[in-house]
């Protein structure tokens, strides 16, 4: 792939409590989004929309990610895409505009 954009905007996103999904930064122009599961995770997040859901028994939603997996997702404003996952978990992102 190749995006040919004006800024790059980077950051890092942690669960504060079990199981609530958040979005992974505040509303900001963007063309594509890169998103890393930390490599210190204690098990799975789950990136994706609004509703999302994490619950390792049952019925989990949106794309899994485990310690130091990574996605791409191209999306014209970053507050749309959410984690979740057990508390003290995250991500790293980075995002151009």
């Amino acid at each position: 792939m190749s995006y040919r954009a004006e800024n790059i905007t980077n950051g890092r996103k942690v669960v504060a409590v079990s199981n609530t999904a958040l979005a992974i930064a505040p509303s900001a122009r963007s063309q594509v989004v890169f998103i890393t599961a930390l490599p210190g995770n204690s098990t799975y997040i789950v990136v994706g929309g609004t509703g999302l859901v994490f619950s390792p028994a049952t019925s989990t939603t949106g794309k899994i990610l485990y310690a130091g997996d990574s996605i791409t997702i191209e999306i014209d404003d970053v507050s749309k895409i959410f984690i979740n996952g057990t508390a003290n978990d995250g991500v790293t992102f980075a995002y151009t505009s």
